[in-house]
Formats: structure tokens, sequence, C-alpha cells
């Protein structure tokens, strides 16, 4: 490419992406479990107890949302590629701030215990009351405008791990968060 070719690139009248200004939003924040009195509320932690659902704003995001892998037969001293599968687990990997009540942290952490049984005594929960759905929002630059969504059904896995310094930095976490499966809108 010329150099020429490259500056009107540049000056083209594009609207470059950019990858900020995300939020989850955690639409059923409610568990019900009789056996430990009655419901756990998410929403609850963000101090609106009749809620629903929970805003997230998300630092970074990593969306593993396709892959493939290929094949290839040989005949001869030729051969020839072809897309043999699909191989993985969809995933969202977030990290977001939490604020000074630890609000966010404490949501997820509870997420995660409610989901696990606390002893081998007890039986596995189905996976229809782990999961929950979530809207995944890319915002435009004026913070109010969506850019696109993506909806998900998804459970906590892994750790909860949290990323701070010796200095006065905003407070940090991760989480992955496994895909069930995508909801298609029309």
């Amino acid at each position: 490419m010329k150099l020429t070719d490259y500056l009107s690139f540049i000056d083209a009248p594009i609207d470059w992406a950019i990858s900020t200004l995300w939020t989850l939003q955690l639409i059923d924040s409610k568990f019900r479990d009789p056996a430990f009195g009655g419901v756990t509320d998410l929403g609850a932690l963000l101090g609106d107890p009749n809620s629903m659902e929970v805003i997230v704003p998300i630092e970074t995001i990593e969306e593993r949302i396709a892959a493939a892998t290929d094949n290839q037969i040989n005949m001869g001293h030729l051969f020839y590629r072809y897309p043999s599968e699909r191989g993985m687990q969809k995933s969202l990997n977030i990290s977001f701030y939490d604020d000074a009540k630890y609000r966010f942290s404490k949501m997820f952490q509870r997420w995660i215990d409610w989901s696990i049984p606390p002893s081998p005594m007890r039986a596995m929960k189905p996976l229809s009351a782990i999961q929950r759905k979530v809207i995944l929002t890319r915002w435009d630059y004026d913070k109010k405008t969506p850019v696109w969504q993506r909806s998900y059904f998804v459970f906590p896995n892994g750790e909860l791990s949290y990323q701070g310094t010796g200095t006065a930095d905003l407070v940090r976490y991760q989480l992955e968060l496994v895909v069930v499966r995508e909801v298609v809108h029309k």
C-alpha cells in the first residue's frame, strides 16, 4: 500500500469502533431456594429490593463467540483443507470495578455460593435454576445510545478474582461467565 493510499484510508469518513462503554445487565436477580429460607435477591445487595434487574458497568470484556478447526485431505502431492468442526465453549470474561461497599463482588459471590451445593450431601441444582439471562450492551460515546446488544443465558465459572495494588486505585474484579446458550433476537 502506498503512503497516499494509507493516508486517504485514515481520512475516510469512518466512525472507528472503540472498545469501551460496556454494561452487563442481569435480568432476574432473584434465586429461589426453599431449603435456604426462600429467595436470595442479588438486586437487594445493590440497594433496590424491588428491582428484578442489576446493571454492572464493565471495565474489560473478552467475548469468546466462535471458533472453527480444520482438517485436510492429502491427494498425492496436493492437500486440501476444509472446516471440520466448531469447537469451543462460548464464554464472557469480564472485569468490573466495584463500589465502596463492594456490592457487585458480593452479588457475584452470592451467585457462585448459591449455585454450588454447600456440602457433598446436597443434590446439585439444575442448570435451569443456576443460569441467568444477561444482556451485554455496547454503548455509544454519549453513554445513552446502545450500539448493539447480545443476550445470553450464563452461569459463573472459576474464581471471582480481585486485582488490587498498594496505591489508591479503584477496586477491580474478574469473572468468567459460561454461555449456556445465546438468545437470538429476530
